[in-house]
């Protein structure tokens, strides 16, 4: 009987689309979904995994990963000698075909976001969270990497690491301990896949539905999505040069269950907590028997002056929970973060963690504990603070040559973008359609507001740039700038 060749067309190969998940993990699913919404017949034949892992630019390990998974679920099967298949008798295609038919239609014409598809592409002018990846030790990683995969076959097959892995979670104390001011023993640390995670784990463990909650205005735009799902009332509460104002949320809300701040450096404006406010908000929080969730998403790239102690470390009563992320430091699809919890909190967080099982994959967490374990990480971070800083500084000395005509800087702490406010805040749209009609993103700081008042300007990404593309692109603003007004 011939063989039935699987379409070698590459449109026709599935496209990875979620970017939340481990890679072997977001192939899985493009192959899944392929397969329940008939892309992909039963009986086809599937390509070799040496030829997928060329066409999606992955390791071949990564492919295998992946249809280890689908066989082992049903979706794929092997036939010695011939090659890999769709099975023919597959797990939920009846199910999905009954109970999901309006889904499926509509998912089939709804257009993608055009972010999604930018994967192995060179980031765009100015794109914010991206870090320089080729710069990261990619070698030292894939090393230590293959290293904990080709070592005992069971030695990562544990599910009493549900709390995290533990020589990372040892590891993140001591970093924690010595370089951030958090006060705590690994046994507070929960290892998660990253900072929404963390903030969706925090409000359905300690918070109850109907319950208030303060945010910065504006904030990362997840946080109000984490309190909206789960039945919260975001309550905005505005900022002044010190960060958020402690004294309109007692007015707007004394009984709040829960603050989320960034008071190393607010996302996304810049500006730095001092220690006075800090304490206020610490006051609130005890007096009220509210928590605090301190983001710390990336100080570790603060360019002048010494590093600010976390809020944490000072919190005498038990009311803060700190969480940090690699994705920002390292690269974004390491996806791993961590959360430290008081331990009057830890038992609720466990059980919650241990229900939504929300786990980063041991390898990844094994791979990461012994980077940071051989002094690769710090060095990298030494490395990368040293550049960023040069294109940071680089980038603000260029905008204030050519375009101190139309803008201001925003706070000057570091960071891994700069913030730049528009003198004529009425040009905002007009400017953001013009520089995207010439390939330039910038991302508008109304996005993150609740208020329709906020601050008008934007956001400049420089990380993953070279210092004259970074000059040549201010020098494109300005001509910009001069047309529209």
């Amino acid at each position: 009987m011939p063989k039935k060749p699987f379409a070698q067309d590459k449109a026709k190969l599935p496209r990875i689309r979620r970017l939340d998940l481990p890679m072997y993990e977001r192939i899985y699913q493009a192959f899944r979904d392929a397969i329940l919404n008939g892309q992909m017949l039963p009986g086809a034949r599937l390509p070799a995994t040496r030829a997928l892992a060329q066409h999606y630019g992955v390791s071949r390990n990564t492919i295998i990963q992946a249809y280890d998974q689908l066989a082992s679920e049903g979706y794929f099967e092997t036939r010695h000698g011939s090659g890999t298949y769709v099975a023919n008798e597959l797990p939920e295609n009846f199910v999905l075909s009954r109970q999901y038919p309006a889904m499926r239609k509509s998912a089939s014409k709804a257009k993608p976001s055009a972010r999604l598809w930018n994967t192995g592409r060179p980031p765009q002018t100015f794109q914010i969270g991206v870090p320089d990846m080729e710069r990261f030790p990619t070698e030292i990683w894939l090393k230590l990497y293959a290293k904990h995969l080709r070592s005992s076959p069971y030695s990562l097959v544990n599910y009493d690491f549900e709390d995290g892995y533990p020589p990372l979670r040892n590891a993140i104390a001591s970093y924690l301990n010595t370089r951030k001011g958090v006060q705590c023993s690994s046994e507070q640390i929960l290892i998660l896949p990253g900072s929404q995670q963390a903030q969706e784990l925090v409000v359905r463990s300690l918070l109850q539905p109907g319950d208030q909650a303060w945010i910065e205005d504006p904030c990362y735009r997840g946080t109000r999505s984490a309190l909206r799902q789960n039945g919260i009332k975001a309550i905005p509460v505005p900022l002044d040069q010190n960060g958020l104002d402690v004294s309109y949320g007692l007015k707007k809300a004394t009984k709040a269950g829960l603050a989320i701040i960034t008071p190393s450096h607010q996302y996304p404006i810049g500006c730095s907590m001092p220690i006075g406010r800090r304490l206020e908000l610490l006051q609130w929080a005890k007096d009220s028997n509210s928590w605090i969730l301190e983001d710390d998403y990336d100080s570790e790239y603060r360019y002048r002056g010494k590093p600010i102690p976390a809020m944490q470390g000072i919190d005498e009563g038990n009311r803060v929970l700190y969480m940090g992320t690699f994705s920002k430091c390292l690269f974004p699809d390491i996806r791993i973060g961590y959360l430290v919890a008081p331990f009057s909190a830890l038992e609720a967080l466990k059980e919650m963690q241990a229900a939504t099982g929300s786990y980063p994959p041991i390898a990844m967490q094994a791979t990461l504990a012994a980077f940071i374990h051989e002094g690769h990480f710090e060095r990298h971070i030494r490395r990368m603070r040293d550049r960023y800083s040069k294109l940071y500084y680089s980038l603000i000395e260029a905008l204030e040559k050519n375009c101190s005509d139309y803008l201001t800087i925003g706070p000057r702490e570091g960071g891994m973008h700069v913030t730049i406010l528009l003198k004529d805040p009425s040009k905002a749209a007009t400017i953001q359609k013009e520089a995207s009609d010439q390939g330039i993103l910038l991302h508008p700081i109304s996005k993150y507001a609740s208020s329709k008042n906020s601050a008008q300007g934007f956001l400049l990404g420089f990380c993953c740039f070279e210092e004259k593309q970074l000059i040549s692109s201010a020098m494109r603003l300005k001509k910009m700038f001069e047309k529209i007004t």
